[in-house]
């Protein structure tokens, strides 16, 4: 087992979680090649994926963590309404790889990446400038490596902590940077459903997630009695619901009908863990 292994297990203690195996190939720390061939399966060259991950809510903020043998991702949503950033690295996953002249505070010792087709807007450009920032990377980024990539939606660092308080510290420091994290469906207007579908809201505004990691961990932590209640009323729903698909022309409502769409795939997902059980 890696240093980094134990220290996320530590890290899951802390935060009363367990720690989950994953499979993540992230090319900021790995480089790999894909073929048909071997069915598109990543082969690897260098360095190593990620293979251990823990989710976590902590003081309000949505954290996810993995481990590589060398290295940690520290992920946290929030709402920062700005467009794509890297400080200190390029980010090539998102293809934030445009390096600018662009400085956190006018301080030259991290450079700072932009999208390969974008420009920075003034809001980017009143971030870097900002204290808050300046503070939160003297904190994050200490040796070439680490890195400190910025979302619309959430804020990550790739690092290499030593100690548990080093991470707990970290997510406090992301935490300073992003507002409170909002549910996707908390922010789509559900009330432009027909009548008939108004009782599905709270379980779209529980269950319609995007994301399979937060997903899955949602429906891990459910009872069976919860789980039973969204099968069921979902399915009770099935005609209304295609009607509702079927008659869909308004763009505005696009989000509405993808919201439903992540809703039954919750339910199929809640199907199968109920077979299981």
């Amino acid at each position: 087992m890696s240093e980094a292994s134990i220290l996320l297990q530590d890290v899951a203690k802390r935060l009363g979680k367990h720690v989950k195996k994953c499979d993540c190939y992230d090319q900021n720390v790995c480089d790999f090649k894909t073929s048909p061939e071997q069915g598109w399966q990543p082969v690897l060259l260098s360095g190593h994926p990620f293979l251990e991950e823990v989710r976590a809510n902590y003081r309000d903020r949505r954290v996810h963590l993995m481990a590589s043998p060398e290295h940690l991702l520290c992920g946290l949503r929030g709402q920062l309404d700005t467009e794509m950033c890297s400080i200190n690295r390029p980010n090539k996953v998102s293809c934030v790889t445009k390096a600018t002249a662009l400085l956190v505070s006018s301080d030259p010792r991290w450079p700072v990446f932009i999208s390969s087709s974008g420009e920075p807007s003034e809001t980017l450009r009143s971030l870097l400038d900002s204290s808050a920032l300046h503070m939160a990377v003297q904190q994050l980024i200490r040796n070439n490596f680490e890195s400190l990539h910025l979302f619309r939606d959430q804020v990550t660092v790739y690092f290499k902590p030593q100690k548990v308080d080093e991470v707990i510290a970290a997510i406090d420091t992301l935490s300073r940077l992003v507002g409170p994290f909002s549910p996707e469906a908390d922010r789509i207007d559900l009330t432009v459903l027909p009548p008939q579908l108004h009782s599905l809201i709270p379980l779209i505004r529980r269950w319609a997630i995007s994301d399979d990691g937060e997903r899955a961990d949602a429906l891990d932590g459910a009872p069976p009695s919860e789980l039973e209640e969204l099968v069921s009323t979902v399915e009770s729903h099935f005609g209304d619901i295609d009607q509702f698909l079927g008659r869909i022309e308004n763009q505005d409502v696009s989000e509405v009908a993808a919201a439903l769409n992540r809703l039954g795939e919750c339910r199929v997902e809640a199907q199968l863990r109920l077979k299981r059980q």
